[in-house]
């Protein structure tokens, strides 16, 4: 699912906060692609947060920040735009890499990092359409090739756990997420089809869209679980 591995080891910075509980099992998989993978408490990186230029990933992984006070992953959100946003913007413009997974895409939306990059919560993951949490699998259709999904098969079964991942968006934003070719991955069932009905779209999201990317491809964030599918067992 990650960058592909080059002669330099390649290092990822795991920032977790209260309520976040998927760092361990990421850690685990970017161990395992490579990476020289560290977890950082919040309260740390907030101190100091220039050593993130010494790694060339950052990862927000799942869980439930904050016990998704307000909403899911706006309190985490607000952190980050208040203390980490400008030297995570200098951290990307020197070419490096971006992901959250589930509660970390929740949060990169909030904080205005995807799709667009400006500060600004153009688009919104909102309460699953059943009005449930959803836990179980789901299948992928890859739509973008990104540095984080060379090797990533066209469809995918994946493991999704969430309350609100329900994107949406205005139509102009979601005209343009389209037009830009945004989308990195869209829920569809087991041959490919996209099929905008339960359960082959999980939680209603606006186009089946499962996941999204910037406009350069080194910001990634969806809402189903990949490092919960690192291992065949």
């Amino acid at each position: 699912m990650l960058v592909k591995s080059a002669n330099k080891k390649l290092r990822a910075y795991i920032i977790f906060a209260p309520g976040t509980n998927c760092e361990e099992e990421t850690q685990y998989a970017l161990l395992k692609t490579g990476f020289d993978a560290k977890i950082f408490p919040l309260k740390e990186s907030i101190k100091d947060f220039k050593k993130i230029h010494e790694y060339h990933l950052f990862v927000i992984p799942g869980g439930f920040s904050f016990g998704d006070d307000i909403k899911a992953g706006k309190v985490l959100a607000i952190y980050l735009k208040k203390f980490l946003f400008e030297e995570l913007k200098k951290f990307y413009e020197d070419g490096k890499l971006i992901l959250g997974i589930c509660n970390g895409f929740q949060v990169l939306v909030r904080a205005g990092i995807l799709p667009f990059f400006d500060g600004k919560e153009w688009v919104s993951l909102e309460l699953n359409k059943k009005g449930v949490f959803e836990d179980r699998w789901v299948f992928l259709k890859k739509e973008k090739n990104i540095p984080f999904t060379e090797f990533i098969d066209e469809i995918s079964p994946i493991p999704i756990a969430h309350a609100e991942g329900r994107f949406v968006a205005p139509k102009e934003i979601i005209e343009r997420i389209e037009k830009e070719k945004l989308v990195v991955f869209r829920y569809c069932d087991e041959k490919g089809n996209i099929e905008d009905e339960y359960p082959v779209n999980p939680n209603g999201s606006i186009n089946n869209i499962a996941g999204i990317c910037d406009k350069n491809g080194r910001v990634l964030g969806l809402m189903p679980h990949p490092e919960r599918a690192f291992e065949d067992y």
